[in-house]
């Protein structure tokens, strides 16, 4: 009797606990289901860097973005799975940029971009222009940014209006300043930059443009080489990998230039047998060449000639000295009936 008695009496104090408990537990296993998800969709649609966690009933929303709407964006996504006064929006939005810089270069046909745009809309939209006009892009650096002119995406098409028609050229917006450069630019292109510039005037920017002289050849291949010099593998005449790029810009300035016949000079440091040393520049210059001819350049464009150790243009006697020695130079024959620049 007293037996069951306590049996009906635990039973009815669990139905208690769970009259009382269960719903709210059942809340807080959602509540944490609806932060885990709203976690991943931060995570694939952005924005990066922000996280997401429960604080008791509210969600929590922290992080740093480049834009505000970055911020609005996460809040957008939070209030797909909790209530707006349930969200705690704690991100903090970087301050903006001064002076906000757009800068744009064409070369080779190609448009290679950097500096800021205000939005991802923005961007994208700049970016469909971009294909609309023809314009092949080489290379996109833009990040977002706050701090841009209200009319930054019209200010951008019309500044990337002008330096297509000067054909080759760079061209910077940095707040109400256009600086235009036009490289070898014919006098009829230049009527056209400018008239096109002029645009950017009647929207209250300060507008300037000036000429630059082409870059020969030599002077162009010798600039690729100083910002990305070769590397091959340890005593070897194995082009690395991180050498490819090097070479696809160098074969493409190479094409450029036809009538100009170039020479690759291979130089080592002075350690090990001299002889050995002047086979192993010999066979890495012959590496290049092979390199550029794979890449579409005439096969009678480039000759290669090995130095080994003769010529040395920095100290045998450290390793930082030893590796400026280990190089590959080009210069232009003398017999070259042309050195200008496509």
């Amino acid at each position: 009797m007293w037996y069951r008695l306590f049996r009906l009496l635990v039973i009815l104090a669990l139905l208690v606990v769970a009259v009382f408990y269960a719903p709210r537990w059942w809340q807080e296993h959602a509540r944490e289901q609806a932060v885990a998800e709203l976690s991943r969709q931060l995570a694939e649609q952005g924005p990066q860097g922000v996280e997401a966690s429960l604080d008791g009933e509210r969600v929590r929303l922290s992080g740093k973005v480049a834009v505000s709407a970055q911020r609005e964006r996460a809040e957008h996504l939070a209030s797909r799975h909790f209530d707006p006064e349930a969200i705690d929006n704690r991100i903090v939005v970087a301050p903006p940029v001064s002076p906000y810089r757009f800068l744009a270069q064409l070369d080779g046909g190609k448009l290679r971009l950097q500096g800021h745009a205000p939005s991802v809309a923005a961007h994208e939209s700049l970016l469909a222009w971009i294909r609309a006009q023809g314009l092949a892009l080489g290379q996109d650096r833009l990040k977002l940014a706050e701090g841009a002119p209200a009319d930054w995406l019209q200010s951008a098409r019309m500044a990337l209006a002008a330096l297509q028609a000067t054909g080759e050229g760079d061209v910077e917006l940095a707040w109400r300043r256009a600086q235009l450069r036009g490289k070898g630019t014919p006098p009829r292109a230049r009527v056209l930059a400018r008239k096109r510039l002029e645009r950017l005037q009647r929207l209250g920017y300060e507008t300037s443009f000036r000429l630059v002289p082409v870059l020969s050849c030599i002077d162009r291949i010798q600039a690729l080489a100083k910002s990305s010099p070769l590397h091959f593998e340890a005593g070897q005449a194995v082009i690395s990998a991180d050498s490819e790029g090097f070479l696809d810009d160098l074969a493409e300035v190479a094409r450029s230039c036809p009538q100009t016949r170039f020479t690759v000079h291979g130089h080592t440091d002075n350690r090990g047998n001299p002889r050995v040393n002047l086979a192993l520049s010999q066979q890495r210059a012959e590496a290049v060449v092979r390199a550029l001819v794979e890449r579409g350049v005439a096969a009678g464009q480039f000759n290669a000639i090995g130095h080994g150790s003769a010529s040395p243009i920095a100290d045998n006697g450290t390793e930082r000295g030893r590796a400026r020695n280990r190089r590959i130079e080009f210069t232009v024959n003398a017999s070259t009936s042309s050195d200008e620049g496509a």
